[in-house]
């Protein structure tokens, strides 16, 4: 039976309409006045009691399975169907389990499916009569079973994870077709050793059993590592990516292209597949990353600028050749494009030669593309009219025969151009020879524009710059390579004057700025942020504001050229953490801007507020709330992060006082200690206690970034407390 006549049968049936099929014997039934009315819970309560996994028909309606007969003489009651055929009306996904069609089918599935579930309701999942193990056991001798799986069945051990209990197209039942070669040999005991109960143990820890066979990935100098390789954040090492056992994609991958990397990467992969989306990024990430290590930071596979350039040319473009363009007589009328150029021919318009335009196209078929018709059949403003139904933005009309030369003007539905038979030809070449088409329509002339491999290179970079030698700049600076909704891959936050007009700023070329460029280009817009700050920013003295800023666009709020420590520590590079240490955790989330003014403030060292307060306005309790639902939180009451890093941060509250019982009871964190609390101790110190006293602001050996590269507690307490 066809899906349209089962989903049309199951219709009827939920609409109460009682539908004979290959009805079962009927039996007879207490009288029922109305079959719509009926509550057959009442009566037959035990068949869902105590039943966690009901089977949705006989919660919503009886009559989805079962066909009732009203009469003067009584009721009776059948199924609409035998099973497994009743089943299959819902469960078509199952129908060539039913019939036998599958390579490898299971003979209780094609037998009955009321051998495995239960019609009503059970305490197991997907209505079955028993768990899946106790169930399968029923008809399988565990013991052979567990000799050929290696000796790793156990009572917890879920058949369905490997074996379809319908039947499969792989062998023995198997859920996939691509296994990964211990499993396919059965050598189970090359990763596992025997279980423990129930607990599966294997031979060695996360990526370490896989390097056992695959090897070491190279880690390079100054390049990066998956951090789902060593299981960083989280996840689960190489299992992150691929199955160990099988898989229906290539290397036992998880999935497929991005919808893998979108395991983790969800909202990366939605930028790059979005219509202002980076082609290549959306079309598989392999394109740019290394799915494991890289020489290159970000997992790429050459630094960016040369990345970029293997599909963007950086280089000047030399003046178009004349071949580019295909010369038209007549009177075009107006421009349009560039847009891509797409053939009638390869769409549906209902008849036999769709190249010919001879009747409107759907809906929808485009969305502002140029197409190309061939003359013939109708006229030619119907044709116009016939392409723009179909959402064209442009026509080409094509001469064929013997109207070769015969060009004329005409009041067209859309911007249209006539061409010569010749240069119709040679449109259709370059359609079948070239990719990522798109063209140009001018009033008297229609030019090709070259593509690159992911698509069309719009123009020339280099005069779109302004001249700038590309090869120079970071692409990235100003570019996101996934996508961020603005135009050109721009960088989510845009200055103001990028959106209105490079002659804003520039005088022609990238290196001639107005008012001699920053500072006082920019305080043309801006007020100086220093002017009345108590303590001024050294920089804004002695450098430019693009020392810190990017002037067109970055991923970071206020334009800053780059996250966490960024410019900051092209200055401060000694509060910057190197190797074997570990940052200040709101560098990364925030920024030094975090505790430090960037510009200018009315404290010593550019801080927010004194002391330990500016500690406790993140460190405090409730220093960070917000309701339990909250996507995000503030910090210090103006810095925006995710509410799950927020609730990272070390928490500490102090009663009696609010100065004492930290990193111990009764120990004294905050002010001076009085005399009887250094005597009752033997302590080396004098003077205030701090946050500071024992934490490095910036960094440390640990994540608690102790003083004196201290890396448990016991060394710095020792550094006060020498006995």
């Amino acid at each position: 039976m066809g899906r349209s006549i089962r989903h049309a049968f199951v219709a009827l049936v939920l609409s109460g309409i009682a539908v004979p099929l290959a009805s079962q014997q009927a039996t007879e039934h207490p009288r029922l006045v109305s079959v719509e009315s009926a509550q057959c819970g009442i009566c037959h309560e035990e068949l869902l009691a105590d039943r966690s996994h009901p089977h949705p028909p006989a919660v919503e309606d009886c009559t989805t399975c079962h066909e009732f007969s009203v009469t003067d003489e009584g009721t009776t009651v059948a199924l609409m169907d035998s099973e497994p055929a009743l089943c299959v009306f819902c469960h078509d996904d199952k129908e060539a389990a039913v019939e036998m069609e599958l390579e490898t089918p299971h003979m209780p599935a094609a037998d009955s499916c009321l051998t495995c579930h239960d019609p009503h309701a059970s305490k197991n999942e997907h209505v079955l009569l028993a768990p899946p193990a106790e169930l399968c056991a029923e008809c399988h001798d565990i013991d052979d079973l567990d000799e050929s799986h290696g000796g790793q069945i156990t009572a917890a051990t879920d058949c369905a994870a490997c074996h379809d209990p319908h039947g499969s197209p792989n062998p023995r039942m198997l859920v996939a077709s691509r296994l990964h070669p211990p499993f396919e040999e059965g050598s189970c005991a090359g990763c596992h050793r025997q279980p423990f109960g129930d607990r599966i143990r294997l031979r060695a820890r996360g990526e370490k059993l896989c390097t056992a066979c695959h090897g070491e990935f190279p880690e390079h100098p100054g390049g990066s590592v998956h951090a789902a390789l060593r299981g960083e954040r989280g996840r689960a090492g190489c299992l992150s990516c691929h199955n160990p056992h099988m898989s229906d994609h290539r290397a036992v991958l998880l999935s497929d292209g991005n919808s893998l990397c979108a395991r983790c990467h969800a909202d990366v992969v939605r930028a790059a597949s979005a219509d202002t989306g980076h082609y290549p990024a959306g079309e598989d990430c392999l394109n740019c990353h290394q799915p494991h290590t890289a020489e290159q930071q970000h997992l790429l596979l050459e630094a960016s600028g040369e990345l970029c350039s293997t599909c963007h040319d950086l280089e000047a473009a030399p003046p178009p050749a004349p071949a580019a363009a295909i010369e038209v007589a007549g009177e075009g009328g107006a421009s349009y494009g560039p847009a891509p150029l797409l053939s009638a021919a390869d769409f549906d318009n209902g008849t036999d030669q769709p190249g010919l335009c001879a009747a409107p196209f759907p809906e929808g078929t485009w969305s502002g593309q140029i197409v190309l018709c061939d003359r013939g059949g109708v006229r030619r403003v119907l044709k116009s009219q016939n392409v723009k139904a179909g959402g064209a933005g442009g026509l080409i009309l094509a001469n064929r025969g013997t109207d070769a030369d015969d060009l004329a003007a005409d009041t067209y539905a859309l911007p249209t151009l006539h061409i010569r038979a010749a240069d119709g030809q040679r449109v259709r070449d370059w359609l079948g020879a070239e990719s990522q088409h798109r063209a140009r329509i001018e009033p008297d002339r229609l030019y090709l524009e070259p593509s690159g491999p992911y698509g069309p290179v719009e123009g020339d970079l280099v005069a779109a710059h302004l001249g700038a030698d590309l090869s120079r700049l970071d692409c990235l600076a100003c570019h996101d390579p996934h996508g961020t909704g603005n135009p050109k891959l721009l960088a989510v936050n845009l200055h103001p004057p990028v959106e209105d007009g490079c002659d804003t700023c520039h005088e022609g070329a990238f290196d001639r700025l107005l008012e001699g460029g920053a500072p006082d280009l920019c305080l043309f817009c801006h007020e100086d942020p220093a002017e009345e700050a108590a303590v001024p920013h050294g920089a804004m003295e002695l450098g430019a504001c693009t020392d810190c800023h990017n002037p067109h666009a970055t991923a970071q709020e206020k334009l800053v050229k780059a996250p966490g420590a960024g410019p900051c520590a092209d200055c401060h590079d000694e509060q910057v953490a190197g190797q074997g240490e570990v940052a200040h955790g709101v560098i990364e989330l925030v920024g030094c801007r975090a505790c430090h003014e960037p510009h200018g403030g009315e404290r010593e060292k550019l801080l927010r507020l004194s002391g330990s307060e500016l500690c406790l306005s993140c460190h405090g309790r409730g220093a960070a709330s917000s309701a339990p639902d909250a996507e995000s939180v503030l910090l210090m009451g103006r810095f925006e992060v995710r509410a799950r890093d927020a609730a990272s941060l070390g928490r500490l509250s102090f009663p009696g006082g609010g100065a004492s019982n930290h990193p111990v009871t009764g120990h004294r964190a905050l002010g001076t200690p009085t005399a009887a609390e250094l005597s009752a101790v033997e302590v080396e110190f004098s003077g205030e206690l701090t946050c500071l006293t024992c934490h490095d602001p910036h960094k440390g050996r640990t994540a608690k970034l102790f003083q004196w590269n201290a890396v448990n507690n016991l060394q710095v307490c020792q550094h006060c407390h020498k006995k």
